[in-house]
């Protein structure tokens, strides 16, 4: 026979929140470029939704900062390229990272999250 046994159940520190799969859609949108906006302002009850948008957002700033360095000749050009495709590198992990359901803060650009109003 089998001998069962009656031990408690372990708690956890951490509470695994179910996130929907339309929460997980508009993160994905947060980081796609203009189209971050959309999100920003029209899911702001969701905490969820907000923290990507608000990365977002930021990653946006931080690509039109990028375009305007590389007008400058030679150096401008190639500090704005390589900023480009660490911003594309973000984005598309931000991408993924949402889609799990999961947070995942910018690197040297998540601070400046907290500073976007809610």
């Amino acid at each position: 026979m089998v001998e069962e046994k009656n031990e408690p159940l372990e708690k956890t520190d951490q509470v695994k929140e179910k996130i929907s799969f339309t929460s997980r859609l508009w993160s994905v949108v947060a980081y796609m470029w203009v189209f971050t906006f959309v999100p920003y302002f029209l899911k702001r009850r969701n905490e969820f939704v907000r923290f990507h948008a608000k990365q977002g957002v930021v990653l946006f700033i931080a690509e039109i900062i990028f375009i305007f360095i590389s007008a400058i000749p030679i150096i401008g050009q190639i500090i704005g390229i390589l900023g480009l495709i660490f911003c594309t590198f973000l984005s598309i992990k931000g991408i993924f990272t949402g889609l799990k359901g999961k947070k995942w803060v910018l690197p040297w650009l998540g601070r400046y999250t907290e500073k976007l109003k809610d």
